[in-house]
């Protein structure tokens, strides 16, 4: 019996570069709920912009942001692994230095951007909505960073990721949609099975839907795993499962999931 659902949001949930959600969302959200399974977005998106995305039903759910760097559940952290300082001010300066590429700091309240080339930061602003602050230095940030990205401006993603890939001593590096790579201390999966264990699940009682690198570690966590169908090769590779929509998915779930009482004991545990 599956007690615990996590999906992708860019690529999966949010499919054609969409910023906002289908309401049937919320529908299957309500429901996963009403039948105690605990339903979990996890995305490189920061907390408050996944917050306002799942409205109506954000408190009947957990929130993994920042591609596992903070997890939170009803606006309590209950996961945050934040980077130390001069490790975030080394790698950020590197990231300055290199051509056509953009720093971005997240931290859990908000997300930290140097004033960027072309249309970057107006499109941080104003399409993906983020609560963000635009500073001069890094060194400026006084909140703690659990996560540093990498913008790459054309289509070098492959060649940057590898010209990066020396960071992975200190880092799990991914790979994050078409634009980004990501530097974190913790990964999706390493938040899901801290909370397979503080919740007492077992691994066929999970679920979890991605579409990009930066979902492996997820996607390994758990017996259920499902990548989109548009995804890459080696992507499909890392799940046992494929889908075109997470909706139909969920939808065949629920129609065969008799419910069971464990949603109070979850709100106890977390």
């Amino acid at each position: 019996m599956i007690k615990f659902v996590a999906s992708d949001l860019d690529g999966t949930l949010l499919l054609n570069g969409a910023q906002g959600l289908d309401t049937h969302v919320y529908d299957l959200v309500e429901r996963m709920h009403e039948r105690g399974i605990l339903f979990a977005a996890a995305s490189g998106r920061q907390y408050a912009n996944m917050k306002r995305m799942f409205g109506p039903v954000w408190d009947k759910m957990l929130f993994i942001s920042e591609n596992g760097g903070v997890a939170l559940y009803k606006d309590r952290a209950i996961h945050k692994s934040v980077i130390p300082r001069n490790l975030m001010l080394k790698l950020s300066h590197e990231i300055m230095a290199s051509k056509d590429c953009e720093l971005l700091l997240c931290g859990q309240e908000a997300c930290y951007l140097l004033p960027g080339r072309g249309a970057y930061t107006d499109w941080i602003l104003s399409t993906v909505r983020n609560t963000v602050a635009v500073l001069d230095a890094p060194e400026q940030v006084n909140e703690d960073i659990v996560k540093v990205s990498l913008y790459v401006h054309g289509d070098g993603i492959a060649a940057v990721a590898a010209d990066f890939s020396g960071w992975s001593r200190y880092f799990n590096v991914a790979i994050s949609g078409k634009e980004w790579v990501d530097f974190n201390l913790s990964t999706k999966g390493s938040v899901i099975r801290m909370l397979r264990d503080k919740l007492g699940l077992e691994r066929d009682e999970m679920m979890a839907f991605g579409d990009n690198f930066n979902d492996e570690h997820m996607l390994l966590a758990v017996e259920h795993s499902y990548t989109m169908e548009h995804a890459s090769p080696p992507v499909r590779r890392m799940s046992k499962h494929h889908c075109a929509r997470v909706e139909s998915v969920l939808e065949t779930l629920l129609a065969g999931h008799p419910g069971f009482t464990g949603a109070a004991r979850f709100e106890t545990l977390l």
